[in-house]
């Protein structure tokens, strides 16, 4: 099985600065990573915390991830320390960031977040599975406190339980959660974003808008979405197509040999297009000698 991606990401239409950023990159044990960071606080300075735990988690990442669920753990910790370390330590603000990442290798992905950028699994058009965001009323809701309509529009709405950063240096160290792996499957997709979307779209409208198009139609599509319904925060999608492979390289097979097919023509043809043109050479110069006469 092979995996088809795209990534959109949008300053959105109240905010004056894009604070995402993601990125994708191969691991040398053959692994493929995907990465969302939702920048936030620190007078300003979200954009260079997402920046900053995009590079070191990256970092962190490339050299493999043998054990994916405990390579996840261990490295969003480590950039939360090493985040703290950097930016949290100036007198300049407290800046942090949310992160979600997506770790494929051998037909599974296993999910690994910090805070409220979340992850779908998407199949037969429905969400089969999501990260549960690490916010207040996500916990007030589990405890019976607030009722899931309630928590949408709850002034508590948009504080975060846990970040990269964000806090000094003597704080406890952030621990990120983990998901089982999602054996994916030929038509699955997999859709990564920061709250820009997930605020103003339901699981439905995600799994809808996911679903019988190609990556980058989808992720058009959800931004699209977003947008119309006021852009608040900034956006960033990414959307992963699980696809056979075989499948896949039979589709392929006839559109990469049109070329050839076309020379292949051209090639039996040749002959007998040169004789017409010996042909007709030879009616002209025929012609031209009657005329003479």
């Amino acid at each position: 099985m092979t995996l088809r991606a795209h990534a959109v990401t949008h300053i959105g239409l109240v905010h004056h600065e894009n604070e995402d950023s993601w990125a994708t990159f191969d691991a040398d044990d053959g692994s493929v990573v995907w990465l969302v960071c939702d920048g936030m606080g620190g007078m300003g300075r979200g954009a260079e915390a997402s920046q900053f735990a995009v590079r070191a988690l990256t970092e962190e990442w490339r050299g493999g991830l043998a054990a994916p669920a405990d390579a996840l753990r261990d490295g969003l910790s480590a950039v939360d320390v090493s985040l703290r370390e950097a930016l949290c330590g100036d007198g300049r603000g407290l800046p942090g960031t949310t992160a979600v990442a997506a770790v494929w290798r051998a037909d599974q992905v296993v999910i690994g977040w910090v805070g409220d950028s979340r992850a779908y699994w998407v199949r037969d058009g429905a969400v089969r599975a999501r990260t549960r965001d690490h916010k207040l009323v996500e916990e007030l809701v589990a405890l019976g406190q607030l009722s899931p309509e309630e928590a949408k529009t709850s002034p508590l709405a948009h504080v975060v339980t846990r970040g990269i950063g964000g806090r000094s240096a003597r704080e406890p160290v952030v621990e990120g959660s983990v998901l089982d792996p999602w054996s994916l499957r030929p038509g699955d997709r997999v859709v990564l974003c920061s709250d820009g979307l997930c605020d103003l779209a339901s699981d439905d409208e995600v799994a809808a808008g996911a679903t019988g198009r190609s990556p980058r139609e989808a992720a058009d599509h959800l931004l699209q979405l977003a947008l119309a319904r006021g852009g608040h925060d900034n956006i960033t999608i990414v959307v992963l197509e699980a696809r056979d492979a075989d499948a896949d390289a039979d589709r392929e097979a006839p559109a990469a040999s049109e070329p050839d097919a076309l020379l292949a023509t051209l090639r039996e043809a040749l002959p007998w297009l040169l004789l017409g043109a010996t042909l007709g050479a030879l009616a002209v110069v025929a012609a031209a000698l009657a005329l003479r006469a």
